[in-house]
């Protein structure tokens, strides 16, 4: 029978799994915004835009696709900013935050802290890739349409929608 994890081998799991996690959101991010921005809309203008965005923070890009977003009740202003906020606190402030809690050995109340954050995270991610997914199915069937290259996004879409979650 295996030994248990020690506790601290699994904040750093958790710690992991928040910063993978949080990358994803900004890759997703980074791929939506261009597509919400108003002028030009064409493929190398986004492209463009997304170039744009590839040195941009978490935070800056979740910014971007707030305001092109209508939310008139703030509830979305106040998931993503808490999205933001719960992993800026890991990665850049997790002593400020969970020091003296690890210093009490309290290593049970950090686990449980960082799986809710990370189950925030997660929510967005999975918003966001089915975002990004319907966003690619509207763009075969219509920038691509009739093009050789509808063939290949009608493949990758159909990758795509198999590995979202139920």
């Amino acid at each position: 029978m295996a030994e248990p994890l020690d506790p601290n081998v699994k904040i750093a799991c958790a710690v992991g799994a928040i910063v993978l996690t949080s990358q994803e959101i900004e890759r997703l991010f980074k791929f939506l915004v261009p597509f919400q921005e108003r002028g030009d809309s064409s493929v190398g203008s986004q492209l463009w835009s997304h170039a744009r965005l590839h040195k941009k923070y978490l935070g800056e890009v979740a910014g971007r696709f707030l305001e092109a977003t209508e939310d008139d009740s703030n509830r979305l202003a106040d998931f993503l900013g808490r999205v933001v906020k719960d992993r800026n606190e890991v990665v850049h402030h997790f002593q400020e935050h969970f020091g003296a809690m690890l210093g009490a050995s309290r290593h049970e109340d950090v686990l449980s802290e960082l799986h809710a954050r990370h189950e925030r995270m997660a929510d967005l991610h999975r918003l966001l890739r089915e975002l990004a997914v319907s966003l690619a199915e509207i763009m075969r069937d219509t920038t691509f349409a009739g093009t050789p290259e509808q063939e290949e996004m009608t493949r990758l879409c159909e990758q795509a929608r198999v590995s979202l979650p139920d």
